[in-house]
């Protein structure tokens, strides 16, 4: 069953979607295309923890909740550093951000 569903996303949902995207915005799906490495290595980059900690069994003891805890954080903090190391635009939204709360951290220090 969940092979047939891969199936049916990868060659029906997301082809229509990309059409669909590509028809509002004007976009040819050469330019478009080119836009879709860096997310997708992201999501590789967020998937691949949960298979390391899977595949090793480190979670194996460990409440359900708090495994989700742990492969959660360190799934969003893979896909975030891979999406800020790939994609220009995204660290030039991130540095202002993490610059003013670098900022705010050295003003309330005590002295």
């Amino acid at each position: 069953m969940a092979v047939s569903r891969a199936v049916f996303f990868l060659a029906i949902v997301i082809p229509v979607n990309i059409a669909v995207v590509c028809w509002i915005t004007g976009l040819r799906p050469r330019r478009f295309i080119r836009w879709v490495w860096t997310p997708l290595a992201a999501a590789a980059a967020g998937i691949a923890p949960v298979l390391v900690l899977e595949a090793t069994g480190l979670l194996d003891g460990v409440p359900a909740f708090v495994g989700l805890i742990v492969a959660g954080t360190c799934s969003t903090l893979a896909a975030g550093g891979t999406l800020f190391a790939l994609e220009p635009r995204a660290r030039g939204l991130a540095l202002p951000v993490v610059r003013k709360m670098m900022r705010r951290e050295t003003d309330t220090a005590p002295a």
